[in-house]
């Protein structure tokens, strides 16, 4: 079922994952995609949207790893699918122009992406997910690459509830522009340094942000996007 180029890549971003992820994580994907397999009753690269709108995955595991699974074979027409189920338990529902207000950046560029067909947050994260297809977006639109990366870079972690507006700014001021970031910090270090953020430019406290729901979140969630190394 699964080639051997899609185990290498799933254990390339492993080994770039966090230390404390499990070791058996390339295997528990390997395994929800047997199920999801089983559950199809067709093979995962002949599958058609017509039969995939009828699964329903057992958990958000299988649901995520068949998105990866997809993704990386190419099979785009695919994804819209899965997303409808993703988009009603997790963050891929928000909108480019959300994300771009968050980080109160030129707004011009909503109208340039969504000429690409690139309007919501999990469009930007599989039509510019590696580096060659962020340069690809870059082109066609005239927006400048770094500003592409980071506009990816937020709306891989909007994934995360709690995570826009001013917390997604501020978050992201401090570095935290990934999930691996996310995963290498404790609570208290992440509240510590927005805090210092929120002291430096007489902005006030962010009591009302449990800081600990990031990280824990960070942790559950898979990897989307590769970044330049």
């Amino acid at each position: 079922m699964t080639s051997s180029t899609f185990n290498d890549w799933l254990l390339s971003c492993h080994m770039q994952g966090p230390a404390s992820a499990p070791e058996d994580t390339p295997q528990l994907v390997l395994d929800a995609l047997q199920s999801a397999e089983a559950s199809l009753q067709h093979d995962l690269l002949d599958i058609q949207p017509a039969v995939l709108k009828e699964y329903i995955p057992t958990d958000k595991v299988e649901a995520w790893s068949l998105y990866l699974y997809l993704r990386f074979h190419q099979r785009y027409e695919l994804l819209p699918v899965l997303e409808g189920y993703l988009m009603s338990r997790y963050s891929l529902q928000k909108t480019v122009y959300n994300v771009i207000s968050s980080l109160m950046t030129e707004k011009s560029n909503t109208r340039l992406l969504a000429g690409q067909g690139i309007k919501m947050a999990a469009d930007m994260l599989h039509r510019g997910w590696n580096p060659a297809l962020r340069h690809e977006i870059s082109e066609r639109t005239g927006i400048s690459y770094d500003d592409i990366l980071t506009l990816t870079r937020a709306c891989d972690i909007s994934r995360m509830m709690g995570m826009m507006g001013k917390t997604l700014y501020r978050c992201m001021s401090r570095g935290y522009t990934s999930m691996h970031a996310f995963r290498q910090v404790t609570p208290e270090v992440l509240k510590e340094q927005i805090d210092a953020y929120l002291l430096e430019h007489h902005e006030r406290t962010s009591a009302m942000v449990d800081f600990a729901w990031f990280p824990g979140q960070a942790h559950e969630l898979p990897d989307l996007v590769e970044y330049e190394e």
